[in-house]
This record gives structure tokens, sequence and C-alpha cells, in this order.
């Protein structure tokens, strides 16, 4: 009993010791592979309801000096969540292929509209598929096919819901790793994660523009706002290609340049 409890534990903190594996790989530090295997080691070893709940323990010792802090609970039940998330979306997306193809044999008349199938389709199925097909009929699109658009926009909705949820818990596993390396590694950390915002921001402001949405929007506003103080300089220097204004690409490029100088100082200054 105690060896199936503790494989099951294994199995719920399997991404989060991935997690915390993968980020001090990319940390770049001598001493980060036994250091991330130490906190992955915590995170698989105590239970979700433990972690945090105690007060901190001396682990294991870390090359140079130091100790293995503990990971921090929250960290842990994002890492369960993030697997079970990772079942649900996967679950909600077989239920809504079965439900899209029984609604679109009703919608065909492969299955009789009529019959007690077609009536229950009509009646609690289709509803769910409303407001895609609202939306198509106002695009001119075919409302015969808005059980797949849904399906796909389930399917979308739920990888990219996993995607911020990982990169969230890769972001917090980085600024553990850089926090318990000292104040210069959290600093240079920082930067980076500023850096990286406003390179997303940019890159967000480009597709913006290929789906001809309004800057103002409130999803694509932050954007702007953050950019903003680098595009609109650049736009007075560097002539548009064409139909194409490349500023948001030479910002890009500049921000990756001053980034490396950055750091390059910083790190230098530190050392």
């Amino acid at each position: 009993k105690e060896r199936l409890t503790d494989r099951k534990r294994n199995t719920w903190m399997r991404p989060v010791a991935g997690g915390l594996c993968s980020a001090y790989r990319d940390h770049g530090q001598d001493n980060t592979p036994q250091f991330v295997c130490g906190l992955a080691a915590v995170a698989v070893m105590r239970r979700p309801w433990d972690v945090g709940a105690t007060r901190p323990r001396r682990l294991a010792a870390v090359p140079g000096g130091g100790e293995l802090p503990r990971v921090p609970a929250f960290l842990v039940v994002l890492g369960v969540a993030l697997a079970a998330l990772q079942k649900l979306v996967f679950g909600v997306a077989v239920v809504f292929a079965g439900l899209a193809a029984l609604s679109v044999s009703v919608r065909t008349r492969r299955v009789s509209p009529f019959g007690g199938v077609g009536r229950f389709v009509r009646a609690r199925v289709d509803p769910l598929f409303e407001p895609m097909e609202r939306r198509l009929v106002r695009a001119g699109g075919v409302p015969t096919n808005a059980p797949w658009w849904t399906l796909a926009g389930v399917v979308v909705g739920g990888l990219l819901l996993l995607y911020l949820l990982g990169f969230v818990q890769g972001l917090l596993v980085q600024l553990l790793v850089a926090a318990s390396a000292g104040s210069g590694p959290l600093l240079l950390e920082l930067i980076s994660l500023t850096f990286a915002a406003l390179q997303l921001a940019l890159f967000v402001r480009v597709i913006s523009s290929w789906f001809s949405l309004s800057p103002y929007s409130k999803w694509v506003r932050w954007a702007f706002v953050l950019t903003d103080w680098i595009v609109n300089p650049l736009r007075q220097i560097v002539p548009p290609l064409g139909m194409f204004d490349v500023t948001p690409i030479v910002a890009y490029f500049a921000l990756t340049l001053l980034e490396r100088l950055v750091i390059g100082a910083l790190a230098g200054a530190l050392r």
C-alpha cells in the first residue's frame, strides 16, 4: 500500500520535477544540475500538502556553499493542477468531438432529426454550438459547420490555457532558482524577463496588424502601450518596405541587442 501511494505521489509530482530540472539546465551555472535535481527530488518525495506547511529543513548541500530551499507549496499545487488540467482538456475535447459528430449527423440528415436521438440533439446539444453558429452566419459561413468550428475553438483554447499555465510554472521555477542563487542572478533574471515581455508585446502587435485589430482593442492595447516608446521613434527613422511596416522587426532586434549589452555589463559587474 505504501509503495502504491508513493507511486501515485510521484505521478502527481512529475510535472513539477520536470519543470525544475528544465529550469536549471537553462540557468547556466556550474552548480545548477545538482541544485535543480535536489529541488526536483524535494518536489517528488514530499507530499503536496506537506510542502511549505512545515518549517524549512536542511535537505542537502549545494556545491559551492549554501543549502537547498524547500519547494513552495503553490508551485507544487500548480504542477498538480497542470497535470490534472491536461487530462481534463483531453476529456472535454473528446466529449465535444462526439457531440459535434452527432450534431453534424443530425444537421445533414444522416440521423433523422425527428427521431428520439434527433430531438435530443436539437434540444440539448445544438444550443452548445449556437454562439459559433451565429458568428459563422454573420461572417457568411455555413451554419452546418458550427460544431466543427466549436470543437476547434475548444481544442485551441485548451492548448493555449495549458501553454500559459506551463509558461507561468516555468517562470516561477526560474525565479525560484535565481533567487536561491543570490540577489545578482535574481536581478539578471528579472531584467531578462522584462525584455522577454517587451519582445512578446512586439509579436502581439505584429499579429494584431495581420488581423486588422484596432490598437485600442482591450485584447491588444497592452502591447501598444508597452512598445510605443520604441516603435514610434523608429518609424521616423526606418522607412516602410513597400506595403510592410518593418519597424516592429527592427525594434525586436534592437531590444535583443540591448538585452545582451545590459545583461553582459551587469554580469561582469557582479562577478
